[in-house]
């Protein structure tokens, strides 16, 4: 039996949702930017605001306002219609996130403001780019002058703050003590970035002859190369949890293969 969803007055939410087994849920950018579409399309369909938003590996983190029925809806919407399209896309089947997404209540704007920083240190603390760096969070949102693009209600976001000047401050302050929804609450930490991780496969399929294909395709070749190719990601350094999440080859087959 599901536990209900924490509501709260203020009608702002922390939403993370991650990939099923940690698979990644972004292959390229034209993934990135059809989520994104879809954020604003299903957002303005079921009158929700967003505040923040980045998209990582295998999970994203949305900030957004609405009473929790409109939020269900939104993200049930989005993360459908993806999932859809990233199948057919990919050929694959079954279900490419985990479970239903989770959320967290947002009931002050003190933890609001907690919440927007920690949404885009997201990629620093992961050790991929710093917030100003990185290409897919809401952070370009709110310090470029021309924006290509606009999903985030950032007049609300910087009034809350109390202008430009204090949101940058903000971001400059690390808060090692704060505690937010993270998608590794959902499992534990991975010993390899998927990023690093998802390079290191490619370069193994073009060893084993498989240089055309898609970490997602070696659960289709032949059994000797598929499993030669599983025996050097293991050999590399990938985990059986990362060699899952990459191939979507199942973990019983994997350890088989490795024992």
């Amino acid at each position: 039996m599901r536990t209900p969803r924490k509501q709260c007055e203020s009608n702002v939410y922390h939403v993370v949702a991650r990939g099923t087994a940690r698979q990644l849920i972004f292959e390229n950018d034209p993934d990135r930017t059809f989520f994104l579409r879809l954020l604003s399309e299903k957002a303005h369909e079921t009158n929700c605001a967003i505040y923040a938003w980045c998209l990582m590996g295998n999970h994203v983190h949305v900030l957004v306002g609405a009473p929790m029925e409109d939020v269900s809806r939104f993200f049930k919407l989005v993360c459908g219609n993806y999932a859809q399209a990233f199948n057919v896309r990919n050929g694959r089947t079954g279900h490419l996130f985990q479970e239903r997404f989770k959320s967290e209540p947002v009931s002050d704007d003190s933890y609001f403001q907690t919440v927007v920083r920690y949404i885009h240190m997201n990629p620093e603390k992961a050790g991929l780019a710093s917030c100003v760096q990185y290409r897919w969070s809401s952070f370009s949102e709110y310090i470029a002058s021309k924006r290509s693009l606009v999903l985030c209600d950032t007049d609300y976001v910087l009034d809350i703050f109390g202008g430009i000047e204090e949101f940058m401050r903000f971001h400059q302050v690390k808060d090692d003590n704060a505690v937010c929804l993270d998608a590794d609450a959902m499992g534990k930490t991975r010993p390899m970035r998927d990023e690093e991780a998802l390079a290191l496969v490619q370069r193994i399929l073009d060893e084993v002859d498989l240089a055309d294909s898609r970490p997602a395709d070696l659960k289709t070749v032949e059994k000797k190369r598929r499993d030669d190719a599983i025996r050097r990601m293991s050999k590399a350094g990938l985990s059986i949890r990362q060699i899952e999440r990459l191939t979507g080859i199942g973990r019983g087959a994997i350890q088989y293969v490795l024992r």
